[in-house]
């Protein structure tokens, strides 16, 4: 599934390793410190929600199969997405490392 831009939170999407199952997003730019990964999405299951951060699913836009529903947008919101995106974009792009977020 092609996706331009980031999803909001609150959006309920299947993934290939799993298609039967929804997941619903709840965090954006989620970045390990540890491993350096950086990924689109943070998710819980659809409809449990959250249980404790062992069970949270990182993934990317690309991972994505189908989208169930999106979440809710609002100019707030909108703005801080945006913000997220360039900020993945940096971080990929190697203009900016996880270390530099720390400062």
């Amino acid at each position: 599934m092609n996706i331009e831009g980031l999803l909001p939170i609150g959006s309920v999407v299947r993934i290939e390793k799993a298609p039967q199952q929804q997941l619903q997003i709840v965090g954006q730019g989620q970045a390990n410190p540890v491993t350096k990964r950086v990924t689109d999405y943070s998710a819980v299951l659809f409809p449990q929600g959250y249980f404790d951060g062992d069970h949270m699913v990182l993934l990317d836009n690309e991972d994505i199969v189908q989208i169930d529903a999106y979440g809710y947008m609002d100019d707030e919101s909108l703005e801080y997405t945006q913000h997220i995106e360039n900020i993945l974009a940096m971080l990929r792009d190697g203009r900016m490392t996880l270390d530099d977020l720390g400062q």
